[in-house]
């Protein structure tokens, strides 16, 4: 990994932050120095904080509102962070400072560490990149009220459990395939397939009507919307989502099934999970289950048939391994920068000798931990053979996704299905023309148009 040249920048707020030198600047923001290497602007911008008389560590605002990803890429500073193996103390767009950890090892430790505490967020103003802090149910507590309910979820999401909707989840996909028919004009596969196919995969296994879907869209960028909406339209439909999903909770108790939402009712008649956690618990697995399978399945298909070599292996075998969807898994990033916040419940040691004090938070990054050269090899490049690759997409620890099986069976089916009655789809356009949505924590194309060849 070669060592990256960067500037420092600053605005009207006496911010400060740091800058690829190849980076335009940001809408409102300046030039403070000259390119350098990372540490030496680390050090230049220190030193003017505390020549403007202030105290303590400067903080580095990351990410720059107005910076957004394109396409694929991880930010540059994470990178160099990467190569440095080192932490760095951050501005994050709203809530409190916080240490950014980068590298694979220190990640992972966060992440598994219950001296860092997702249940101490709401006593703090939580490092985030949203407008406001996330009702996460399940994802914002600490043992042992996450022991609690995370059993009930497990036990919904067992391999056993997610095994056997393997053939109705590979049924779902062909029936929507059936509907495509073989068009000689270009289809768009987000709209006409992946997000169809996530949508009714997650309604089956929730019990929730398909035909409510299209309310779901203006949800999902609500709870993701970093930049693409305002706070006010944020708190509106995420109230408007939970008066939803309290009207089809009421609906479920007058006649409990064999979905999610009827066993986690049950749950909550047999007193296990109280009205609050039921109502989050449910709004939280159908985020999650519908953005972002959808969004690493509409990735995973833009980056397969952006590759000639690797549309040409799924023409030629279009049954996709275990391994390889792992693969995909890590090398695409579908988070735009971090996860959310952890707070140090004492002072915490770190492997580059930072002391994380009681009290500071801290935000791993998922993205950039999948991308360590210490774990993986190459891992710039996609490798679907990759054997070694213990990656950190659905987390670590006891926040682990209950759903990853049930995540990676979508996947497979989503891309083989295609493959399978398709092995000359092809794109319609250069790889180059495919617009990714921006504003969002979780990465999306707004369109993926493609030939539907046999």
């Amino acid at each position: 990994m070669n060592q990256r040249s960067f500037i420092t920048i600053t605005n009207q707020n006496d911010e400060f932050s740091i800058l690829d030198e190849n980076t335009p600047l940001p809408s409102g923001w300046q030039k403070f120095s000259d390119k350098s290497d990372l540490e030496t602007c680390i050090t230049f911008l220190q030193n003017t904080w505390e020549e403007k008389g202030n105290q303590g560590r400067c903080p580095i605002s990351f990410p720059i509102q107005g910076v957004d990803y394109k396409g694929l890429e991880i930010d540059s500073l994470q990178k160099e962070l990467l190569r440095l193996k080192r932490l760095l103390w951050v501005k994050p767009p709203y809530g409190d400072n916080a240490w950014l950890v980068s590298n694979f090892k220190e990640v992972r430790s966060v992440l598994r560490d219950d001296r860092f505490s997702r249940q101490q967020c709401p006593f703090h103003n939580e490092s985030r990149l949203t407008p406001h802090p996330l009702d996460t149910s399940i994802m914002g507590l600490d043992a042992p009220d996450h022991t609690r309910i995370r059993s009930i979820l497990d036990s919904l999401f067992s391999v056993s459990a997610s095994l056997a909707l393997k053939d109705r989840v590979e049924e779902s996909a062909n029936e929507l395939i059936d509907l495509l028919g073989t068009p000689s004009e270009p289809i768009d596969l987000v709209e006409e397939f992946v997000m169809p196919f996530s949508g009714l995969t997650i309604c089956e296994i929730m019990g929730v009507p398909f035909e409510d879907r299209s309310k779901f869209r203006i949800w999902l960028d609500s709870f993701s919307s970093t930049t693409l909406l305002d706070a006010d339209q944020v708190a509106e439909n995420m109230d408007a989502m939970h008066a939803y999903m309290g009207e089809l909770i009421e609906i479920k108790r007058k006649n409990l099934g064999d979905d999610l939402i009827s066993g986690l009712t049950r749950a909550n008649e047999e007193g296990k999970l109280s009205d609050k956690e039921l109502l989050e618990l449910i709004t939280v697995v159908l985020i999650a289950g519908h953005d972002t399978v959808s969004a690493q399945l509409m990735l995973s298909l833009f980056v397969i048939l952006s590759d000639s070599t690797l549309t040409q292996q799924l023409k030629e075998d279009p049954n996709l391994s275990n391994i390889a969807i792992k693969e995909l898994l890590r090398y695409i990033p579908v988070d735009a920068y971090i996860t959310f916040a952890r707070y140090a419940k004492e002072d915490v040691v770190m492997a580059d000798g930072t002391v994380i004090k009681q009290g500071e938070a801290v935000l791993p990054s998922l993205i950039s931990a999948n991308q360590d050269p210490e774990v993986f090899e190459n891992p710039d490049s996609l490798d679907l053979n990759r054997s070694k690759n213990p990656h950190l997409m659905f987390g670590a620890g006891i926040h682990i996704c209950p759903g990853g099986i049930l995540g990676m069976i979508e996947i497979k089916a989503g891309i083989c299905s295609l493959f399978q009655r398709f092995p000359n789809i092809s794109l319609a356009v250069s790889p180059e023309e495919i617009r990714f949505r921006e504003g969002l924590q979780v990465r999306s194309i707004y369109e993926l148009p493609v030939y539907l060849k046999k």
